[in-house]
């Protein structure tokens, strides 16, 4: 049986993520590991699907561990209802660039982490750029991003995994 099936995707389509590398990563790895550090965790494919007995995930951008963390004390039906909320709230759809940039200008004024999430199902390439500002700043990724039913699915599963493992998400530079 392949690894993949069982693995879990990042909901996050980040620059360099290695969720496509697992198989050659994974068995590399000791058999037994106490405590697993993945130290640059971006869209967390790797600590997520090492097996320890526990996982820090840490990233030096605070706005994605605070969501990861928002991602492991909410309750899947809580953090779903929120993301389709936003989405109507601010009409947001392939082709509806206003309401993105409204999303977008709201996220950067409250940074609710949760809204950071939706930004980018919704910013061009899935991508999480900031610029020196601290200021969400990817663009719209128009007739391309959405919250489809496969982000939908992978962020499902990512929730779940977080929830059940022993997991903490730090904010560390290296």
């Amino acid at each position: 049986e392949k690894l993949s099936s069982k693995q879990i995707k990042s909901p996050l389509n980040y620059i360099g993520g290695k969720h496509k590398l697992l198989e050659q990563i994974l068995p590399l790895f000791p058999k037994q590991i106490s405590t697993f550090v993945d130290l640059f965790a971006g869209g967390c494919n790797v600590g997520l699907n090492v097996k320890a007995e526990k996982v820090i995930c840490n990233d030096n951008l605070k706005f994605l561990v605070e969501m990861y963390q928002e991602f492991q004390k909410n309750s899947l039906s809580e953090i779903l209802q929120h993301i389709d909320n936003q989405i109507t709230t601010f009409e947001l759809s392939l082709t509806n660039e206003e309401g993105y940039k409204r999303l977008r200008e709201y996220y950067n004024t409250h940074k609710n982490p949760l809204d950071l999430f939706v930004l980018v199902a919704f910013s061009f390439n899935h991508q999480i750029r900031f610029n020196n500002s601290h200021e969400f700043n990817n663009p719209f990724g128009r007739e391309r991003s959405s919250f489809n039913d496969t982000m939908r699915a992978n962020l499902i599963k990512f929730v779940r995994k977080i929830q059940a493992l022993n997991v903490e998400f730090t904010c560390f530079d290296f």
